[in-house]
């Protein structure tokens, strides 16, 4: 069994910057009309728990991301070991990606990369992105 670590130190995190709820849109992948249009999409939203901290100029930097105009931050979220409720695609059949996660202001988060993965230990961080125009998400049954 794996320590969790960010579990160990979320009292001291708790107490400068609590956890919000945050909805995630997990990707469906792509999904066709019967006209042949096909659109991206999501699984009904899901409440999560999450915590949004800066992400360094080293981090961006390396990640070719220095000169980007936009708001890009760190997201930690509470994350299970199951391959279906990762927020990412690696671990997705037909390596599905593309999620969102909605803010308690409303504002969408698109997620841009996993910068850790401790889901073995419960928790995942993201780099994302502040979308500066709500997406239009399409939201498909959970079955389809």
């Amino acid at each position: 069994m794996s320590m969790n670590l960010h579990d160990i130190v979320r009292g001291a995190i708790q107490t400068n910057l609590e956890d919000e709820s945050l909805t995630w849109y997990r990707s469906a992948g792509q999904i066709v009309d019967d006209e042949g249009i096909a659109t991206a999409g999501y699984y009904p939203g899901v409440t999560v728990k999450g915590n949004f901290q800066s992400e360094g100029d080293a981090a961006l930097h390396f990640a070719g991301m220095d000169g980007s105009n936009s708001i890009i931050k760190k997201l930690y979220v509470y994350a299970d070991n199951s391959p279906d409720t990762r927020p990412y695609s690696m671990y997705r059949l037909c390596t599905r990606s593309g999620d969102y996660f909605l803010d308690k202001h409303g504002q969408y988060w698109y997620v841009m990369a996993v910068t850790e993965d401790f889901s073995e230990a419960g928790w995942v961080s993201l780099r994302v992105q502040l979308q500066q125009v709500t997406p239009e998400l399409n939201i498909i049954d959970s079955g389809d």
